[in-house]
């Protein structure tokens, strides 16, 4: 196998939703910190694709959740990626013509 793709076999059995190979690399001492090429940790991944079984797996072996970049901003977090990535919500209301002074 590809040493660099062997490095990130964890990211993509999270990535394809396969959480019982993600168990098994878990438990065998797979890098849970490991940066993929679109610089995502195994957690960001799964967080962002929705695969909450998968995110649940990393964290009970050990992933952190805010491992950042020594390099990079602190906005490298799993936190805070994620919680730019998810829905923004409704639109605040406006305010109706009709109440205008």
């Amino acid at each position: 196998m590809n040493p660099k793709r062997e490095r990130q076999a964890l990211a993509l059995a999270i990535g394809a939703q396969d959480n019982e190979l993600a168990l098994e690399l878990a438990s065998q001492g797979a890098d849970l910190e490991v940066w993929s090429d679109v610089e995502l940790t195994p957690l960001m991944l799964a967080v962002a694709s929705g695969n909450h079984e998968g995110a649940r797996i990393l964290l009970e072996a050990g992933a952190k959740p805010n491992v950042r970049r020594k390099q990079r901003l602190p906005t490298g977090s799993a936190i805070f990626y994620c919680s730019t990535r998810s829905s923004p919500g409704p639109e605040p209301p406006r305010p109706s013509p009709w109440l205008s002074a």
